[in-house]
């Protein structure tokens, strides 16, 4: 299935074709673990050690940025805004986290699916 641009989508961790939506499932865990908005089907048959990491780790790191920044765009609104610039700083913190998680998990699963 061909996707924007004309390049096709794969999955992160074993390069099999696959639609964007189970693509991007591959590539960020919390679309298919935390907030289902795929069923990735493809993760639950192929690459189930994955999942079971990512049902792990990924719901503390998410909710934890949501809430984040809900509480920033409360106190923002509420016109505290040197406790919102640090509610967004921290904010930001989890998200470079989370991000840092994602790509080690990525690559430790990587490898599994190459060997």
């Amino acid at each position: 299935m061909k996707a924007l641009g004309g390049w096709r989508a794969r999955c992160a961790l074993c390069g099999e074709p696959l639609g964007p939506a189970e693509a991007l499932a591959s590539k960020y865990a919390c679309l298919a673990t935390c907030t289902p908005i795929t069923k990735a089907l493809h993760l639950h048959a192929r690459h189930k050690a994955y999942v079971v990491e990512a049902e792990r780790v990924a719901p503390p790191i998410t909710y934890s940025f949501l809430g984040l920044c809900s509480v920033t765009l409360a106190l923002f609104l509420a016109s505290h805004h040197l406790l919102a610039t640090l509610s967004l700083a921290l904010a930001l913190t989890v998200l470079a986290y989370g991000t840092y998680v994602r790509l080690r998990l990525l690559a430790r699963h990587k490898a599994r699916a190459y060997k």
